[in-house]
């Protein structure tokens, strides 16, 4: 895109080079993998240059934080049923459950997230 980017930047040279589809992905694939970009693992593989160490995600497990979603509305549904129906008692017991269930969701939200409670 004309204009995009920096006007400063150190490297104004673009060059090209034609490649198959497989090495195309290839590239993308490693590029993906290191975190980089496909010029950066270029630079590296050519010249030496160490590309920018990607920042460090967390691995999120999915299904663990769709689950947690769906006992979270299960919760807030219990929690208005009791509400509605006014019993001191029941609402105490519900209160007492919810605030185990909820401290249960939250550790395994930060397992699920790669962090220590």
């Amino acid at each position: 895109m004309p204009g995009s980017g920096s006007e400063t930047r150190q490297r104004g040279e673009v060059l090209k080079t034609r490649c198959t589809k497989e090495e195309a992905a290839l590239f993308r694939t490693w590029a993906k993998a290191a975190g980089v970009s496909v010029p950066s693992l270029m630079r590296y593989a050519m010249f030496g240059i160490a590309p920018p160490r990607a920042s460090r995600q967390p691995q999120v497990n999915v299904q663990e934080v769709a689950r947690l979603i769906g006992e979270m509305g299960q919760l807030k549904a219990a929690l208005k049923e009791v509400a509605a129906k006014g019993s001191p008692e029941a609402c105490d017991r519900a209160h007492d459950a919810a605030c185990r269930d909820i401290a249960d969701m939250c550790y395994r939200a930060f397992t699920a997230l790669g962090r220590e409670p």
